[in-house]
């Protein structure tokens, strides 16, 4: 009998762990943006906001460098960026951890209404150039765009051989590419 309670105590234990992340070690950019969010979400910096952007920067020979930072660029579309077709104005791909939503751009995702409905609940989008293009606004609006250079972002240098090997650095500015921080990229 003892034997038994010891073992259904043991299967209640197992039942109630939860996942643990491995992160990918090779892959292409969605496994490096999945690795950081990842990471992100359990720092403290990831409780200062809800939602995020995640953009990549210059890489080095060794390094890539993508920064997550409070989400505060609204995406400008044209009339031409319709769902279904690929975009650069428009943020195309999105990810929800830990209440956090992030939200980011790649060259192959084809914009859908699902993420045009998640831009807009987030008041990350602004359709004034479509406007304009439909006639229903005068084309002398001026658009103003928010731009805090004093905001801190968190900025991972990945490594290019191993997706798992990264540097974190919290900061408020971009550094040059000879200046990216050393990144033992191997065991």
């Amino acid at each position: 009998m003892k034997y038994i309670i010891v073992i259904i105590f043991s299967l209640s234990l197992l039942s109630c762990r939860t996942a643990i992340y491995k992160p990918f070690q090779k892959g292409g950019k969605s496994e490096i943006i999945m690795n950081i969010i990842n990471d992100f979400s359990k720092s403290k910096e990831s409780k200062r906001n809800k939602v995020y952007e995640i953009r990549e920067y210059m890489p080095s020979k060794k390094l890539y460098c993508y920064i997550i930072s409070e989400a505060t660029h609204q995406s400008f579309p044209k009339i031409e960026d319709s769902i279904g077709i690929i975009s650069k104005r428009v943020h195309n791909r999105t990810a929800d951890l830990n209440k956090r939503v992030f939200f980011w751009s790649d060259s192959i995702t084809p914009l859908s209404k699902s993420i045009i409905l998640k831009l807009q609940k987030h008041k990350m989008i602004d359709s004034t150039y479509i406007k304009i293009a439909k006639g229903e606004i005068s084309g002398d609006v001026e658009i103003m765009i928010k731009n805090d250079d004093s905001k801190k972002a968190m900025f991972y240098y990945v490594c290019k051989e191993n997706f798992s090997m990264f540097e974190k650095i919290y900061r408020s500015y971009v550094l040059p590419v000879e200046k990216y921080p050393e990144v033992k990229c191997s065991d």
